[in-house]
């Protein structure tokens, strides 16, 4: 588990839902329900945070659907529990790099705000390429335009002054060799959407 990010996570849970503008989860929702999700599929939230894809995955759900929250820092973990009280949810510390799934686990794999965060980024598209199911997606989502993600992480300097989201060619090459195919990345002014699937 890398625990420089771990730490630097952990120290930002308590305020990390107040420095997140209020458009974000409406961006989110356009962008999670512009998807096609199996209602009774088992999806991934990786980097859950606080937790704010969660409702929104258990709304396209149904009642056999499940989601496991993954995060490294376990302090997010816990903000995230104390919103959510749903049989459907599964809170898993871990790191994206060793994922305590078995291969073709899920129906889809949702990386929120987190890939910039990825040390090793080839290692963890092909770890979540692994527990892709056949036939599942994975879908990398920012709820801003990538040129203002990676300002806003330089701004912020330290540990995630050099967390940038990759352009949209090196984005779709590192997905296609982690083993996604009919990959679509969308650079827009107001979000960033990259999507793959394991055929």
């Amino acid at each position: 588990m890398n625990e420089q990010y771990r730490k630097w996570f952990n120290d930002m849970a308590g305020r990390w839902d107040s420095i997140h503008p209020p458009y974000v989860k409406e961006r989110l929702r356009e962008i999670i329900f512009s998807i096609d999700l199996p209602p009774e599929g088992k999806i991934l939230d990786v980097g859950t945070g606080t937790g704010i894809m969660i409702p929104l995955l258990l709304e396209r759900l149904g009642p056999n659907g499940e989601v496991w929250a993954l995060d490294i820092a376990e302090k997010m973990l816990e903000v995230a529990r104390a919103k959510v009280s749903d049989s459907r949810v599964r809170f898993v510390h871990a790191d994206v790099m060793d994922i305590p799934a078995k291969e073709d686990t899920f129906d889809a794999v949702v990386c929120n705000s987190c890939v910039p965060h990825f040390p090793d980024k080839p290692g963890s598209l092909r770890e979540l390429f692994r527990v892709t199911k056949p036939g599942g997606m994975i879908i990398i989502c920012h709820a801003d335009s990538r040129d203002y993600i990676n300002n806003r992480h330089r701004e912020i300097g330290g540990l995630v002054a050099n967390d940038m989201i990759p352009e949209a060619g090196e984005m779709q090459a590192m997905l296609e060799e982690a083993g996604f195919s009919g990959v679509r990345v969308t650079d827009g002014q107001d979000r960033f959407i990259a999507l793959g699937k394991k055929e």
